[in-house]
């Protein structure tokens, strides 16, 4: 398994400031594309989340399955907001809003198309239910079916408003450092081949 600090180490150079970042995601598995509104921070940051995410077995050993992701992305035109501790697609676009990087109309677009988006996920989930009984995996992939639809809109009218990444001073992983939201998948390039992790030991003490 490689070491996830050498990896770091070998893998971070620094771009021309204002072009673009190399920057870490952690996920668990391979990523042929990074969804809208993907967060993006430093090493430190993302082996925090690792930390946090790492997944159990029933007896409660750890599991190594958590990958790391370094990649540079393209920022292009940045918009600034405060770090928002819950990721809430409702909150983004609020905050977006009121740093005044979208408009009212725009944000009251966001409600009304959140809206028909849970009603929508919240209906086939119904159906789901009915067909084999309740399952709380399936409410998960609901709510993050509804999520995800949701990012999609919002940086739809990022990328409208000519707005390529967010940019936040992180509070939380790393406090102090700077992470990134993207708004379009093209912006990202692997540094290791496509789609390709490194898988993270987090059994080694650091």
């Amino acid at each position: 398994m490689i070491n996830f600090i050498d990896f770091i180490l070998e893998s971070s150079f620094h771009p021309q400031k204002g072009e673009s970042e190399v920057v870490h995601h952690v996920t668990t598995h391979d990523v042929d594309k990074f969804h809208p509104l993907t967060h993006f921070g430093t090493a430190q940051a993302s082996r925090h989340v690792a930390k946090i995410r790492v997944l159990k077995d029933d007896d409660g050993s750890k599991k190594s399955k958590l990958q790391h992701h370094a990649v540079r992305i393209k920022l292009g035109k940045v918009a600034e907001l405060h770090d928002i501790s819950n990721h809430d697609p409702r909150r983004v676009s609020d905050a977006l809003q009121k740093a005044g990087h979208i408009t009212f109309p725009q944000s009251l677009e966001h409600t009304r198309q959140h809206i028909k988006i849970r009603e929508h996920h919240e209906a086939k989930l119904k159906k789901k239910t009915e067909k084999e009984g309740w399952k709380p995996e399936n409410m998960v992939a609901c709510n993050h079916n509804i999520a995800h639809d949701m990012n999609k809109h919002i940086a739809k009218t990022l990328r409208k408003n000519v707005i390529h990444t967010i940019k936040y001073e992180n509070t939380h992983e790393d406090p102090g450092s700077t992470s990134y939201m993207i708004t379009h998948h093209s912006q990202v390039r692997h540094l290791r081949k496509s789609g390709s992790g490194v898988n993270i030991n987090l059994d080694r003490k650091s």
